[in-house]
């Protein structure tokens, strides 16, 4: 890539990881007026472009040397987090991304270090679609 070209994308992953952060602390706006949130802790995503964000933060965790299955653990959990939000979005204008994320291996995973190559061709294949269809990364499409 061009350096003039770094720039741009650097910012651009780095709106996306803090998106993502956002997301996955759970706490709104209205949580902290209200004094706190009494939903789960379990966070809740409701939108493909907060989805997407999560599956980005995961590009830069990585593994130390060895095991990588809490790695791909949470990359798998959040592929499938952003599955079930674009299928229940809308199915068919995520058919493509909906279509790849049918090679998610089955959990549970015995030995998920050996679907590695499979779990990571799975992001970047997710990674170019949503690239080419910036405005639904970005929850901007209707």
């Amino acid at each position: 890539m061009p350096p003039t070209q770094a720039g741009p994308r650097r910012l651009v992953i780095a709106i996306w990881a803090f998106l993502a952060i956002l997301v996955m602390s759970g706490c709104s706006a209205e949580d902290s007026a209200s004094g706190g949130s009494t939903s789960s802790p379990q966070v809740q995503v409701d939108s493909v472009a907060g989805a997407w964000a999560r599956v980005q933060a995961t590009e830069y965790g990585g593994c130390p040397k060895g095991s990588c299955k809490d790695y791909l653990s949470n990359l798998v959990q959040q592929l499938e987090s952003l599955n079930e939000v674009m299928a229940a979005t809308d199915s068919e204008k995520f058919a493509k991304p909906i279509e790849i994320m049918q090679e998610i291996p089955d959990s549970p995973i015995n030995d998920i270090d050996s679907e590695r190559e499979s779990i990571l061709d799975i992001r970047a294949q997710l990674k170019s679609w949503f690239s080419r269809h910036s405005e639904e990364a970005a929850g901007l499409s209707n």
